[in-house]
Formats: C-alpha cells, sequence, structure tokens
C-alpha cells in the first residue's frame, strides 16, 4: 500500500468510518466522485480547484492555542481526524486576547475602529478591550458581511432572535456575533441588512453552507468557551462532540459533494503566552496530511476568503496591508488552483494628476491583469512623497478618479494600484499636483496725520493679495501689535495716545497664506 493511500485509509477510521483498503491500482482519494464525509480532502487534484468557491464556511471556536488542540487525541479526536485528513496550519497568530476584537479583525481587517470614510475605510482605530456589547464598542468600519450583502450569512447557535444588540440567552454570547457591532448594517442605518443575514442556527445544519460566505459560531457551551467549573479538557471535549455532530452534515451537503465549498475552522485566541491558534482547511482539493508554515494572522484569513470567493476589491481594512500573506495562497490548503498561472496584476503605467479648484483628477493605462480579471484600484494619497496612504478602493475598470476631497493649494502626492482576485499588485510611480501657488499679501503702503485731540490717524493702499483674498489688517505700533481690523477698511484712529509722545506705526496685510511684510513706518507725535 502506498504512503498516501495509507494515510486517506488512516484518516478514514479517525473519522470514526470502517476500515478501508485499496487495491494496488489509482488511489481511489483521487477518482472524482470520491469526496465523501469519512475522506473529505484529497479526492479531487488541486489543479481542478475554482478560481472562486461558491460557498465558504468560516468556523470559529474559543481560546484554544495550537498546541491545546493538535494531537490532543483524547479530548479532540474528531477535529484531529480533520487535522490528519485534511491540511492546517501550525503558524497562524492572533491579534488579541480580546475575543471581540478578534471576531471584528476576521470580518473588517480591524481589531476595532470608531470613525471611518463614506467608502467605510476606517479612519480612526479603537482596539476593542472588552466583551461588551454594541453600544459600547459600535464599528464604524466596512465589515464582510456589507461587502458581500445578501451573498453573506451569520449563523449563531442560540442566538434568540435575529442581529441582536445584547445577550439575552443564556448560552449566547453577542460578543461571538460580530455581524451586529458594525453600524453601517445596523436597523436604522443606509444599508440595515443585519436582521436579515444574521441568523440563529437552522434545524438542518447544512444550510450553513448555503451562502457564498458563511460565518459559524456555535454557542457558548459548544464554541469551547469558559463553562462554570469545566475543566479546560472539557471544555476542548464540548467543541469537539460539536463538531463531530455538525461538520459531516456540511460534507455531506451537496455543495460540498459538488467540489464548490470550501469549510475553515480557526480559534479567535490563544493565550497571553501563546497566540498561534489552529486553522484547518477542508476542500477536496486540499492535501491530506499537509502542515503549512506560512506565517499568517486573522487579516490573513480574511484576505484569503474574499480572493475565495470573489469579493476582493477592497480588501477590507489591514487585510489590504503589504506583507500579509494570503491563505488562498497555500498550496497545502488547495483554496485556488494548483497549476494556476495566475499572478497579481502589474502596476498601472502612463499614470498623471491634474488639479482644478474643485477636484484634482487622477487618469493611468490599465496594467497587466496577472491572468485574472482587474476588479478595482486602490488610490492613495500624501501631503509627502512616499508618504501615501489608502485614500479611496473604486471598484470596476475605470482608469480615472476624481479626488473631489483635496483642498486647494495643497501639494498632494498620489499613487495607484490595481487589484485581481489573486490580490494588489504594485503601485504606480508617483505623481504629485498643486503646491501653493499663492503667496502672502504684498506690504502696504502706509501714511499718518497727528490730528489736534489726540488723534492719530492712518490709512494705507490695498496691496496686491498674493492669489488669496486679503482677510484683515494688523496694525503696529512701537513694534507690537496694536489693532486687527477688517480686510475692508483701510484706515484707522489711535485715541489711546499722550500729548507729546512719539509713536511708530506700520501695518501688515494678511491672506490664508499667512502676513505680508511690515509696511513703510510713519513716525507721528500726538497732538493735544
Amino acid at each position: 500500500m502506498s504512503i498516501r493511500r495509507f494515510a486517506m485509509a488512516a484518516a478514514a477510521l479517525s473519522l470514526g468510518a470502517p476500515a478501508l483498503f485499496f487495491a494496488s491500482s489509482a488511489p481511489a482519494a483521487s477518482a472524482p466522485g470520491a469526496i465523501s464525509t469519512t475522506a473529505p480532502c484529497g479526492a479531487l487534484p488541486a489543479s481542478s480547484a475554482p478560481a472562486t468557491f461558491s460557498h465558504v464556511v468560516l468556523i470559529i471556536f474559543e481560546n484554544k492555542p495550537v498546541t491545546k488542540i493538535v494531537g490532543d487525541t483524547t479530548d479532540a479526536p474528531y477535529l484531529n481526524s480533520l487535522i490528519n485528513a485534511c491540511s492546517y496550519s501550525k503558524n497562524d497568530k492572533s491579534l488579541s486576547n480580546t475575543s471581540l476584537a478578534n471576531y471584528v479583525a476576521l470580518t473588517s481587517g480591524y481589531t476595532g475602529c470608531s470613525a471611518a470614510t463614506a467608502a467605510g475605510v476606517c479612519t480612526t482605530e479603537k482596539l476593542i478591550t472588552s466583551n461588551s456589547p454594541p453600544a459600547t464598542w459600535p464599528q464604524a468600519s466596512k465589515s464582510i458581511f456589507e461587502l458581500m450583502g445578501s451573498d453573506a450569512r451569520e449563523w449563531s447557535e442560540s442566538e434568540p432572535s435575529n442581529c441582536p444588540v445584547t445577550d439575552t440567552s443564556a448560552a449566547f454570547a453577542i460578543n461571538h456575533s460580530p455581524y451586529p457591532y458594525y453600524t453601517r448594517t445596523q436597523p436604522g442605518s443606509s444599508d440595515p441588512i443585519c436582521p436579515l443575514y444574521d441568523l440563529p442556527f437552522p434545524s438542518d445544519l447544512s444550510t450553513m453552507a448555503s451562502a457564498k460566505f458563511n460565518l459559524v459560531t456555535p454557542n457558548k457551551i459548544d464554541i469551547m468557551h469558559k463553562n462554570g467549573t469545566q475543566t479546560t479538557n472539557q471544555l476542548i471535549q464540548n467543541g469537539d462532540n460539536w463538531a463531530k455532530g455538525a461538520i459531516p452534515q456540511l460534507l455531506a451537503s451537496a455543495n460540498y459533494q459538488s467540489g464548490n465549498t470550501a469549510i475553515l475552522i480557526t480559534w479567535d485566541e490563544g493565550n497571553a503566552t501563546q497566540p498561534l491558534v489552529p486553522l484547518i482547511a477542508i476542500t477536496p482539493y486540499t492535501q491530506v496530511g499537509g502542515v503549512s508554515t506560512v506565517a499568517y494572522n486573522h487579516y490573513s484569513v480574511l484576505k484569503g476568503i474574499q480572493q475565495m470567493v470573489g469579493f476582493a476589491t477592497p480588501l477590507l481594512g489591514h487585510a489590504g496591508d503589504a506583507g500579509v500573506n494570503s491563505i488562498r495562497d497555500d498550496a497545502a490548503f488547495g483554496l485556488k488552483p494548483g497549476g494556476s498561472t495566475q499572478t497579481l496584476p502589474g502596476a498601472p503605467s502612463g499614470f498623471t494628476v491634474t488639479g482644478s479648484a474643485s477636484a484634482n483628477t487622477l487618469n493611468w493605462t490599465a496594467p497587466s491583469d496577472g491572468g485574472s480579471p482587474i476588479t478595482g484600484y486602490k488610490i492613495y494619497r500624501g501631503t509627502t512623497s512616499g508618504g501615501e496612504t489608502l485614500l479611496d478602493s473604486p471598484s470596476g475598470t475605470s482608469t480615472t478618479y476624481s479626488d473631489t476631497t483635496a483642498v486647494s493649494g495643497q501639494q498632494y502626492f498620489y499613487q495607484v494600484s490595481a487589484v485581481n482576485a489573486i490580490g494588489e499588485g504594485a503601485r504606480s510611480a508617483e505623481q504629485s499636483v498643486g503646491g501653493s501657488t499663492t503667496t502672502v499679501p504684498a506690504a502696504p503702503v502706509l501714511s499718518g496725520t497727528a490730528n489736534s485731540g489726540l488723534q492719530n490717524s492712518l490709512s494705507w493702499t490695498v496691496p496686491n493679495d498674493g492669489g488669496s483674498p486679503i482677510t484683515a489688517y494688523i496694525v503696529i505700533r512701537n513694534g507690537a501689535f496694536l489693532k486687527s481690523v477688517s480686510a475692508t477698511t483701510t484706515s484707522y484712529v489711535d485715541s489711546a495716545v499722550t500729548a507729546g509722545t512719539l509713536y511708530k506705526y506700520q501695518v501688515k496685510a494678511q491672506n490664508a497664506i499667512g502676513k505680508s511684510p511690515a509696511s513703510n513706518k510713519v513716525l507721528l507725535t500726538a497732538a493735544p
């Protein structure tokens, strides 16, 4: 018996199936139609994996590092049978010791966001530090639920109602259900879809693979969460028993059997000293017994899922950061065609930026798509060369963009990159526009008269405004500020003087750029 056939037989035994013995001809695992609940992986060649999956299921368990699950065949025999029958990562890092922060990271690309642009790009990241309800931690950024709309579901066991905002069931934990935390999809928002697609478990658990993306969270007991006085071993047993009852239903579903469904299993966090968590990949194209050592984190999982379901524009939050590895690219996992020649798109060329009073207009030439159609672009902007940050992620194939948020007169530096199903390509060459062509006003010409009655009268000419309207004039006496007068006024009477005292006057004009040089000096001796 070959090593591979032996591995498949061992995997089947560990899954609770009868012993499988193979003839000495071609391995059964490579034959189309050999997908089963007892041998869910390796049944189809990796080269035949779809470019995008019709269904992806992400199951999240709680609070167990990789060392507590992998190899524990006493407390987690079923999960370990899946690990042996499929592939797993031993280098997937959780991002926080707060559960909610990890759930939000897996579905938005941030560990907390309190303010965002109209497009849902976070402008103020605020780390979630407690597992409190949505009223305490409203999330302003775009989530994968909003991005995918009716193509995404959240399935929460023991959830008391659709899209709840508090814990009203003893077995349900709201912080394990991230959908209700996103303000952009809550009831009363402009896109109030949470009550439609954040749902309790269905009676037929295979339904949890029905949407394009399905987030599945068991209840407090089944998710391996703290449960009264139960030991860690007992908590792991709870989750393994749930998996043994639920996952075979997903594997037996028509969607999985057709080869268009991927199941991912992960944990929200390890512990304070062991942040690495298991990540198990299950598809008919996944290697049997594969072990990945590639560095991943929750953003890597989100990035891979977006690519797997064809919603990679924009990659959400830090899933789009340079250097974030995608789980879709892991050869062991079988999450994209193994023989694919698809690559990231090239860098856009011919990039130009022109400015006007109302907007900066960007134009470029579409790059090579890397064998996968371009689905959108990323626009980067900064006020210093090399300091560009993400401004917007327009979807589609248009090669022009209008930046209507630019401030007239401010110099900006821009870059643009293309995105396809594989990810984001290299950025274009940098281009700049603007930089103030306005200046401070010219110096006024000042004249004055010492009138009787202690009245020193000043007047001045209106200088060139430097291209920016004059907003005020500053009167200076004896080298110190005396008075600021309106831009429509070109005279001033100083009556706070002492007879016989000599006073030195100057005046400056001011606009949005700054103050002009001081005018000529006028000396006046106050007259009684």
